[in-house]
């Protein structure tokens, strides 16, 4: 499955797998979502071992400036819902992946606070200065 995966495709697939109808497949993945959803409105979370945690998060309003007008405005505080997957699914995905070693790039140098790239710099031939942000770059 590449790109977005819609109700019918994954349906397709469990029945495939399965050996069950298509139908009956779809049925069951629109009875599975609307558990998740009446779970995650009762409860504010639904575990599901194997597969993960859905949490509802209530992000506060705040303040942000129209880029058109220039003035302040405010955004309104909304509900989200954020997904943990489990640590069996989390180490499924990433055993491809587990051979990669983190490689140090050497056009990248660090001084304190400051990042310069020096691959930038030569097409643009000015140094460029990015400030970090949270992370550090080591």
């Amino acid at each position: 499955m590449e790109g977005k995966v819609l109700l019918q495709d994954l349906a397709q697939s469990l029945a495939t797998k399965r050996n069950l109808k298509s139908k009956d497949a779809e049925t069951f993945l629109k009875a599975f979502f609307e558990t998740i959803s009446d779970g995650i409105l009762q409860d504010s979370i639904v575990k599901i071992k194997g597969l993960g945690t859905f949490k509802m998060i209530e992000v506060q309003n705040r303040e942000s400036v129209n880029v058109n007008t220039g003035e302040r405005i405010v955004i309104p505080g909304h509900s989200k819902i954020s997904f943990t997957p489990d640590t069996e699914l989390k180490e499924q995905v990433n055993k491809p992946f587990a051979l990669f070693q983190t490689v140090v790039s050497p056009q990248m140098m660090t001084y304190g606070y400051l990042v310069i790239f020096s691959t930038i710099r030569k097409f643009t031939k000015k140094r460029i200065f990015i400030k970090r942000r949270t992370s550090q770059v080591k």
